[in-house]
């Protein structure tokens, strides 16, 4: 997120971005209720085809999880990740709870 911290600190974001190739998300673990993951999956979807498709735009999934985080941040949870959270699995016991 750093790299990219006009589109990481921003609160909104335009439909522009769909065809910007700068992610200022990162990789890691993704993890959600069942529930959670369809709602995602169903989001992304609509941004996808109405949005991407339908106008011609190409892009990858980073894209529109950024895109879908600053429209739905509430679908969202974010922590920073360090390595020794995960040794100890206090992340993982955190967000089980």
């Amino acid at each position: 997120m750093s790299s990219y911290p006009d589109l990481s600190c921003a609160i909104d974001i335009s439909e522009d971005y769909l065809r910007d190739n700068q992610s200022y998300i990162t990789g890691g673990i993704f993890m959600a209720s069942k529930k959670s993951i369809g709602k995602i999956k169903e989001r992304g979807n609509q941004v996808l085809f109405n949005l991407m498709l339908n106008n011609q735009i190409v892009n990858n999934e980073q894209i529109v999880l950024g895109y879908l985080i600053k429209k739905d941040p509430e679908m969202f949870f974010f922590f920073r990740n360090y390595i020794y959270l995960h040794r100890d699995h206090r992340v993982l016991i955190y967000l089980s709870k």
